[in-house]
């Protein structure tokens, strides 16, 4: 088990200004001003706080691990949402509202909620969705882990946008571009992510999906990103983007190499090891310094 590592004071600053803020007035302005033309709507659940990350990555190595980057985090469905409401909305909201009414504590433990996600005997734990992601990784770059184990250790997820939604169809990615830089939820936001990721340097950066990965180029890409196709041992094609973003205010960004594929858990992305494999040599054969992307 890999050492807990305390939050930088200057991190867990920047994550208490966003976790403290009105998010229900934030929700409401934010699905007006991303819903697509003619939708009323971008349908980012009011029923559920936003979420800077999900699992613990201060328990990432600094340099060791990978950032795992989606659009924004799903709402269950089904029995899974009666089962997330109870157990990770209801703690997470009344930790929030603790916080805006002047309970300093409050704030640790919302974080402390976010940071047993992964744990085995997590009730929060969504496997539909995080459970080929893992194996995936796992058997990529991660052999000697389990699948949830690579997500305590190596992983830090987060998403462009922390706000849930039932699915990204409703997000005007394009509005995403400019309310990034004006709307002060997210404003706020992007300095955690940033003051989280030059904390822990990940050895690169992964878009699950190409909404997502196009937001993050368009955002921060220091050049065009270079399209690249792969085809894999059963002779199928897949898109990948490649290339490099700088995240952080001007005095102190960084620098992370990107990784872009399709959505994992859609039949247009990348679904199984034969399929990822083949990214997973591409991503190697863009490198000339391979220990770069390697791991221990």
């Amino acid at each position: 088990m890999l050492e807990q590592l305390e939050i930088p004071s200057e991190v867990r600053i920047h994550i208490e200004d966003f976790i403290g803020r009105n998010y229900l007035a934030d929700i409401a302005r934010l699905n007006v001003s991303l819903a697509k033309k003619g939708r009323s709507s971008a349908n980012l659940c009011v029923d559920m706080v936003p979420v800077p990350y999900t699992g613990n990555p201060f328990g990432v190595p600094r340099e060791g691990g990978i950032a795992l980057i989606g659009i924004n985090p799903r709402w269950p469905k089904g029995g899974w949402a009666s089962h997330h409401g109870i157990n990770e909305h209801m703690p997470l909201r009344n930790c929030v509202e603790r916080y805006r009414n002047g309970d300093p504590e409050a704030a640790a433990e919302f974080l402390d909620l976010r940071h047993g996600y992964f744990n085995d005997d997590s009730r929060l734990y969504y496997a539909p969705y995080f459970s080929k992601l893992g194996n995936r990784l796992r058997e990529q770059w991660f052999p000697q882990l389990g699948m949830r184990q690579v997500f305590r250790e190596r992983i830090i997820k987060a998403d462009i946008l922390p706000y849930f939604s039932n699915d990204a169809d409703s997000i005007d990615t394009r509005r995403l571009l400019s309310a990034n830089d004006d709307d002060p939820a997210l404003v706020s936001y992007r300095r955690a992510l940033a003051s989280i990721l030059a904390d822990r340097r990940p050895r690169w950066i992964q878009c699950n999906g190409f909404a997502s990965g196009a937001t993050l180029e368009n955002l921060f890409g220091v050049a065009p990103f270079t399209e690249r196709i792969v085809i894999d041992e059963r002779g199928r094609k897949f898109r990948l983007r490649v290339g490099r973003v700088r995240i952080g205010d001007s005095s102190r960004s960084s620098e992370y190499r990107v990784l872009i594929h399709g959505f994992t858990n859609s039949s247009s992305g990348p679904q199984d090891t034969t399929a990822w494999r083949a990214i997973a040599n591409d991503w190697l054969k863009w490198h000339e310094d391979r220990s770069l992307v390697t791991f221990e």
